[in-house]
C-alpha cells in the first residue's frame, strides 16, 4: 500500500490508468524473515525506504514489513521503558 501511495504520487492521477506491472517495483528490496527488528528498521532508514519484503529460507515471500510499523513497535516499547 505505501508503495502505491509515492508511486501513485510520482506519476499522479494518469497511475490510475496505468497496470500494476506498470507502476510495481521490479526489484523490491527484502530481508530474511528471522532478521531481527532493528536490523530491519537500519535497512529502511538507510535505504530510505518504507517497505521490505520478508522472505522465509526458501526465498519465499513470507511477509511485508512497514516502517510506521516498525516505527509505532518501537514507540510502544520505549513508552512502556518510561514506566
Amino acid at each position: 500500500m505505501v508503495i502505491f501511495v509515492v508511486r501513485l504520487a510520482k506519476f499522479g492521477a494518469e497511475s490510475l490508468n496505468k497496470t500494476v506491472e506498470q507502476i510495481m517495483s521490479r526489484s523490491p528490496k527484502n530481508y530474511a524473515d528471522s532478521t531481527f527488528l532493528g536490523k530491519a528498521e537500519e535497512m529502511m532508514k538507510a535505504l530510505h525506504i518504507h517497505s521490505l519484503v520478508a522472505l522465509d529460507e526458501h526465498g519465499k515471500v513470507s511477509g511485508l514489513m512497514e516502517f510506521e510499523l516498525v516505527a509505532s513497535i518501537f514507540e510502544m516499547s520505549t513508552s512502556s521503558l518510561k514506566r
